[in-house]
């Protein structure tokens, strides 16, 4: 019997995450076929309650070791039923201090963790998220305020290291957010051919 999986996709920000939470969510049957599940979580911790995307420990809730113990023995009963467990944050990326205790919160779960990461190029990136930044909220900040205060999410390097010392290096699939290198020039096909699964033109 082979030994349960889980993927972590964590994003980044800016890389299609939501879209591809909603495609895994809608074809559900065609991942169950392969015996994956795209897990969505009990407990919405973010703004977006009933949505195929959510934020797992992305909030300060009175109940959340609660919450958590609760998610623990839900995931451990969808697993029981599928061989993949597909999980999606696209905040976990940027929650650097949050890996190594991720990582645990998933170790109560017998199984292997492997995590997806979509990397954009920087200056694509920041000019994105600056323009849902200002969509979003009143300018608060400048624009070079605003990089001054965000440079640290593009440091890609950092960020990995410390996701290679928390998950360990050959658990890593860093992906370039491009058209040009998808597998199949496709998102989707990319995340699950990369991911191990079979892609099926349906």
């Amino acid at each position: 019997m082979n030994k349960k999986r889980i993927v972590l996709h964590m994003g980044h920000t800016k890389t299609g995450s939501s879209a591809l939470q909603s495609f895994l969510h809608s074809n559900a049957p065609l991942l169950k076929e392969q015996k994956a599940t795209y897990y969505k979580p009990l407990n919405i911790y973010n703004n977006n309650p009933g949505q195929p995307n959510a934020g797992f420990l992305d909030a300060n809730h009175r109940n959340m070791q609660h919450l958590l113990d609760q998610e623990i023995e839900e995931l451990k009963r969808v697993l029981s039923e599928t061989d993949v467990l597909i999980l999606s944050d696209e905040t976990l990326f940027s929650k650097v201090k949050q890996y190594a205790s991720f990582k645990e919160f998933l170790r109560k779960i017998d199984a292997d963790i492997d995590v997806i990461i979509y990397l954009r190029e920087q200056t694509s990136w920041f000019l994105s998220a600056w323009k849902q930044y200002i969509k979003g909220q009143i300018g608060v900040y400048s624009y070079r305020g605003w990089i001054r205060r965000n440079s640290w999410v593009v440091n890609y390097y950092r960020l990995t290291k410390r996701l290679e010392e928390a998950f360990g290096k050959d658990h890593i699939y860093l992906r370039i957010y491009d058209k040009k290198t998808f597998l199949q020039g496709n998102l989707f096909a990319d995340f699950i051919l990369t991911i191990g699964l079979q892609w099926d033109e349906r």
